[in-house]
């Protein structure tokens, strides 16, 4: 049977695919670069926005405001290696699954506070639905472009 279809792995190397798949890359990285860039510059204010969230003591707040801004760089910066390319979308998928579940809870505890992703934000429900729509699709994005490439580098059995 003569079948003409490309493979599903045939389609991922298509040229069009390999440029949006570029672009993608690009615009994760460009989001958590900004992300970082804004939080490292003010981590007092980060670690207030991360305490409003009522799920991490003060302390774990400021250790967090101080470290995760540098871990959004450094991964931002390795979506461009590609030796280093599936860790560092591996952890941004995490932070993002972590970060969509915190704006969860605080909507679901009716928080009305700013997200603090990019420094100061407005408040209440309504921001916070667009955080979360914005974190989940970020989740999902950082998740699917882990999976292509985890099936990209996977040595054949």
């Amino acid at each position: 049977m003569n079948n003409n279809n490309p493979s599903p792995a045939g389609i991922a190397n298509t040229v069009p695919a390999r440029i949006t798949a570029s672009l993608t890359l690009l615009i994760i990285a460009g989001v958590f670069l900004y992300a970082g860039v804004s939080k490292v510059s003010d981590p007092a204010a980060f670690a207030h926005a991360i305490e409003l969230y009522r799920v991490v003591p003060r302390t774990l707040a400021v250790i967090t405001a101080l470290w995760l801004p540098w871990i959004e760089i450094g991964c931002a910066c390795a979506i461009f290696i590609r030796g280093l390319r599936g860790g560092a979308l591996a952890i941004l998928t995490a932070c993002s699954v972590v970060f969509t579940a915190m704006i969860v809870s605080a909507l679901a505890r009716g928080l009305d506070i700013s997200c603090g992703c990019f420094g100061d934000g407005d408040t209440g429900r309504a921001a916070l639905l667009v955080s979360l729509a914005r974190a989940a699709i970020l989740a999902f994005v950082c998740g699917a472009m882990f999976l292509r490439h985890a099936a990209q580098t996977a040595k054949p059995a």
